[in-house]
């Protein structure tokens, strides 16, 4: 599929408004920049996707003053696909109130529409670690990873305490099939990251598959979304 200059001029300047309308708090007009059914990504930030224009308003209200006061939109990558569809890469600057900044890429989807070229789908990737690095080293590690660890050991503690008792009130045969295995080996990964010092190796490693077994206690109530892999 080829693009006209005119398409990509337009498709270049709907991706710089996003920071135009949200930092001017016209989020009456997000369906300017979206298609009612968009898909904004949102996963790598420990949240649920956000579906349709409607959704993606409510969140930044809902952010409310821990919104960025400017998002400045740059490094636009316009690449046409052969099936009509346009993806676009682009990157993104957060400047906050107190000073603070951070970084972000966009990965769009942006698809022709009655009323212009809009993103149907859009994937937020945070820059955390440089040369494209990720999930390789202990500052990659959520900052409450020792939270993380004693929650984990408290739940395999409770579990050990509830076939403890199913052992003393019914008999050690209903165990048979239980998973005391895999709490045993859930503890000790647990334990040995605790103990394990921040130059290590194998600590990113060992602290994602900690994240992972932990979201089998996803439904606790002192589980936390940040800790999702």
């Amino acid at each position: 599929m080829s693009l006209a200059l005119a398409d990509r001029l337009a498709i270049t300047e709907l991706i710089s408004s996003h920071g135009h309308l949200v930092d001017d708090g016209c989020l009456d007009r997000l369906e300017e920049l979206f298609t009612s059914d968009v898909v904004y990504d949102v996963t790598e930030f420990g949240q649920d996707p956000l579906r349709g224009v409607a959704a993606v308003r409510e969140a930044a209200w809902a952010l409310g003053a821990a919104n960025p006061v400017a998002h400045h939109v740059t490094n636009v990558v316009v690449s046409p696909s052969p099936d009509g569809e346009v993806r676009v890469r682009s990157k993104g600057l957060g400047i906050k109130a107190d000073g603070s900044c951070g970084s972000v890429s966009y990965d769009d989807t942006v698809v022709r529409t009655a009323d212009g070229w809009r993103i149907s789908h859009r994937k937020v990737w945070p820059r955390r670690a440089p040369l494209g690095l990720a999930h390789t080293g202990p500052a990659d590690e959520p900052e409450d990873i020792g939270d993380l660890l004693e929650f984990l050991l408290a739940r395999v503690m409770d579990d050990n305490h509830a076939y403890a008792y199913v052992a003393d009130t019914i008999g050690g045969e209903a165990l048979l099939d239980s998973h005391l295995p895999m709490l045993d080996l859930t503890g000790q990964l647990a334990r040995e990251h605790k103990e394990m010092g921040s130059g290590d190796p194998r600590s990113a490693g060992l602290a994602y598959a900690i994240r992972v077994l932990a979201q089998s206690y996803a439904e606790h109530p002192d589980y936390r979304r940040a800790w999702r892999p």
